[in-house]
């Protein structure tokens, strides 16, 4: 969607304002005209520094989709795809459709909601050459300024790497489940994808000055529990010019226009209603693992999540949540600026930001390039930096805006503010809103040098608990309303990002050690699924070998408890219901530590059988006291008491959790003393495994007599369910571990994204070849009252509607005739023998003609194009 001023529009209305507080000077001598030529010949002087590329750069998207934040990157400055805009290039690791160009979501949260909480973000990077400010943009939200670009070809394209073993782009050498990793430069000042842009001639009267800069972008992201809401990006910048440059400062531009994706994005709820500001969250130093380490915070959000009037509920459209980002490594301390804008096409007042008076002060004396203007920026505004002096003068302010909301009250309630936009009312409130989180300065650049930032951008859920938040109870205080606002997932959120960059070594040094890990502790590997269907019945099989043996790569521990089954009717992530778990029967230990004044139970062990901890306690206990069949009976307020012995003794915990070690692992032991207490829980349900094991006689064997198990049945499993015939179903298996009580991380669970599939409860081809089944349609008669929406059968709309056709050839053609014999519309039916969905297709009542049918009597005929063989049929439509 193009958001550009309109040139003609604002020259007529570029001063058709006064601000009391603003004192015009005359910027008229000599001296000043002398160093604005000179500032606007260092264009062409730039560009005689760079070798540029002859052939067009290669730009593409490429969307992280591994965890609960779908975010698109590109390799030309900017994340996001300007709502969808841009399409995601083909090919791709994660891609669903790697064949197609299909639309990028620019950051869906959560995946499959359609609700995208970035319109467009891009890298900003300001240095001074020569003693003159330049700055390149991977885009400017106002003026589509683009001015980083790849390579040409090959050479210039998106790559992926994965960490997960049984994907196309398994690398050992991957960081995270899936990177995505560009080069681009903003070395590429005359070829026609960066022209003569006329507002950037109005300001600055050059073409792009380029700073000679190598960007190597690589982005991060995880399914992990911990991990799943945020995208860690790592930035190498190497001056590969020819000149020093020298207070180098970047920052992050973002425009973010929350809305869900079929929102009128010029409407009351689209782009027109962001807010955001800045925190400032310290951990707490006095908690036992806590890093005390300061949180540099920007946020943005939908004003009020869009929530339905007079309902007081929120709805699947509903931008509730909150992204924000964060810098979580620099090359040293940096000085943090957060400033933020509202671009308007109508000017002054409504292109407004917050501005102190020094900064006011220092903009006049450092305004070197626009001599018409000395108090405002270039067209009069007082939001949008237009040109390479406003941009480097935002990106080193040191000024920290007051958030959004507080917009006609923080100028009066400190004087150090200039005095609030005559329209704050319909700022404060949600507006479109931009932001840059700008850091440094970094001293200089050499040529050949480089500098690595690393940012983490974060979602955090619930951000919006109330949707009359701002109007209950009437006349709300901004400060009141602003306590209606939920921080607490996107801050937790963001520490955790801190965490995977650099993970904590408890508990000597709880912020980490300074070295990048760019990991974080995974749960076991998820099985790959396999289905047996048949008409109404649905089979999830799976071998759990690979993912019962694998080891933790943080503990190196065997840490795997279970599994869990998960179905949904749509396939969103809140949808999927828990069908079952099933785990080991083992425990958890929890000891009462004595030497703290407080006396805390601290989570000691875990998974520890039942037969360990008769063997560690049984007969050690305060009068003779026994672990007996069920140590959940020992609890906080009725311990297990160590009975009086000398000297102490140690429990071993790596006997409970690895039991066919092949080499030396070093675990922690427990130290027990007279009088110690110690109380247990069950590591999970303890249901065991036996409901899904698919050959338990089998198993029984190898765990009575341990023959070789060369075709790995020991490790299968199943699990059948009754399904309606008519409905697609969702089916996902995750793994869940023990956790870690080192570091009091609870259990892991996978991602249900990782392998859940959509599954049709209808005969697979097999059955349908042998049984000589005829083609069928459902519903039979079709009725617009029938409550199929309801029923999840289809999502509704006129493009929703839907009739299946069911014991279909894998490759054949279906043409659906009136009772005249017109052909009302074809449908192509390609798939494989053992495809899912290989006897199943739909139509959505839609003719050729792109009509919705009226209500009648319909025919049909199936060609089978690998025998030729027709089948005929009809069906009845009523409306």
């Amino acid at each position: 969607m193009a958001k550009r001023k309109n040139r003609v529009e604002k020259s007529v209305l570029s001063w058709a304002f006064t601000v009391s507080v603003l004192i015009f000077l005359g910027f008229g001598s000599e001296v000043a005209r002398a160093n604005v030529a000179q500032y606007h010949q260092q264009g062409e002087r730039g560009k005689a520094l760079y070798k540029l590329a002859a052939d067009l750069p290669n730009p593409q998207q490429r969307v992280h989709r591994v965890g609960l934040v779908n975010f698109c990157v590109t390799n030309w400055g900017f994340f996001g795809s300007q709502t969808r805009d841009l399409k995601e290039s083909l090919g791709g690791c994660f891609n669903p459709n790697p064949d197609e160009e299909v639309d990028a979501p620019s950051c869906e949260y959560p995946p499959g909601s359609d609700i995208d909480y970035l319109f467009q973000g891009g890298l900003w990077i300001g240095a001074m050459v020569d003693g003159y400010p330049y700055v390149s943009v991977g885009c400017d939200g106002w003026f589509w300024i683009h001015e980083f670009w790849p390579e040409a070809g090959e050479e210039g394209a998106i790559r992926e790497a994965s960490t997960r073993s049984n994907v196309s782009c398994y690398s050992p050498e991957a960081v995270s489940e899936q990177d995505i990793i560009a080069v681009y430069t903003d070395t590429s000042a005359d070829i026609p994808l960066s022209p003569d842009d006329p507002a950037t001639v109005d300001f600055d009267k050059r073409k792009h000055f380029p700073l000679g800069l190598q960007i190597t972008q690589k982005s991060y992201s995880w399914s992990y529990e911990y991990a799943e809401d945020f995208v860690l990006i790592d930035l190498w910048v190497k001056n590969i010019g020819v000149k020093r440059i020298e207070d180098v400062y970047m920052g992050l531009y973002i425009d973010a226009d929350c809305a869900h994706k079929d929102e009128n994005p010029y409407g009351p709820f689209g782009a027109q209603d962001d807010i955001c500001g800045f925190r400032r969250v310290v951990g707490d130093p006095g908690a036992e693992w806590d890093c005390s380490d300061t949180v540099n915070l920007a946020w943005i959000a939908d004003n009020d999540g869009h929530g339905v009037a007079g309902e007081k509920i929120f709805t699947q459209v509903s931008p509730i949540a909150v992204t924000g980002a964060r810098v979580v490594r620099s090359p040293r301390a940096l000085d943090y600026s957060f400033n933020w804008w509202i671009s308007n096409q109508g000017g002054y007042p409504k292109d407004w930001s917050p501005w102190r008076r020094e900064s006011l002060n220092r903009w006049r004396e450092f305004n070197i390039c626009y001599p018409e203007v000395q108090n405002t920026f270039p067209d009069g505004v007082m939001g949008t930096p237009g040109g390479d002096c406003s941009k480097y003068f935002v990106l080193s302010n040191n000024e920290f805006d007051y958030d959004q909301i507080f917009s006609c009250i923080a100028p009066d309630e400190d004087p150090d503010w200039l005095e609030a936009s005559p329209e704050c009312d319909d700022l404060a409130d949600g507006y479109d809103t931009r932001y840059l989180m700008s850091f440094g300065p970094f001293d200089q650049i050499a040529p050949g040098e480089s500098l690595v930032v690393t940012i983490g951008y974060i979602a955090g859920a619930d951000f919006h608990q109330e949707p009359d938040n701002w109007t209950n109870p009437p006349g709300k205080t901004p400060d009141q309303v602003y306590a209606g606002f939920n921080f607490a997932d996107f801050e937790t959120n963001a520490k955790w990002a801190a965490f995977v960059y650099d993970n904590p070594e408890l508990p000597n040094l709880p912020c980490g050690d300074g070295v990048p890990d760019f990991r974080g502790p995974p749960p076991p590997p998820s099985p790959e699924l396999q289905f047996e269907t048949s008409k109404g019945r649905v089979k999830v099989k799976w071998n759990g070998k690979y993912t019962e043996k694998s080891r933790d790569s943080f503990n190196n521990r065997q840490d795997f408890e279970g599994y869990r089954i998960y179905r949904s009717r749509t396939g969103a992530i809140e949808d999927y219901a828990l069908l079952g778990s099933y785990d080991k029967a083992d425990f958890k230990i929890y000891r009462l530590n004595r030497n703290k004044e407080r006396r805390p139970w601290e989570w000691r062990a875990a998974s520890v059988s039942l037969d360990s901890l008769k063997s560690w306690l049984d007969e050690r206990g305060d009068g003779g006291a026994v672990i007996g069949d069920d140590p959940t009976v020992w609890t906080k307020d009725r311990p297990f008491v160590i009975e009086e012995v000398h000297p102490p003794f140690y429990i071993h915990l790596s006997d409970s959790i690895d039991v066919d070690l092949s080499y030396a692992v070093t675990f922690d032991s427990i130290k027990l003393e007279s009088y110690d207490s110690l109380y247990f829980e069950a590591q999970d349900w303890n249901i065991g495994f036996d409901a899904v094991i698919a050959d338990t006689a089998y198993r029984n064997l190898v765990d009575r007599t341990s023959p070789a198990d060369t075709l790995d049945r020991y490790w299968d499993y199943e699990y059948e369910l009754g399904e309606f015939a008519s409905q697609s179903v969702h089916y996902a298996v995750t793994t869940f571990d023990v956790g870690d009580p080192q570091t009091g991380l609870q259990a892991l669970e996978s991602s249900k994204l990782i392998n859940a599939t959509e599954v049709w409860p209808v005969d697979n081809w097999e059955t349908v070849e042998a049984e000589g089944l005829k083609v069928m349609v459902y519903p039979n008669p079709y009725r617009i009252d029938g409550g199929y929406v309801a029923d999840k059968y289809e999502p509704g709309g006129i493009y929703g509607k839907r009739i299946r056709f069911v014991n279909l050839p894998p490759r054949c053609t279906i043409r659906i005739y009136c009772l005249d014999g017109d052909l009302v519309q074809t449908l192509h039916h390609e798939r494989n023998r053992d495809d899912l969905d290989a006897t199943i297709d739909q139509w959505d009542l839609i003719s050729r003609n792109r009509q919705a049918v009226v209500s009648g009597i319909y025919l049909f005929s199936v060609e089978d194009k690998d025998t030729g063989e027709n089948q005929v049929g009809k069906f009845v439509i009523l409306k």
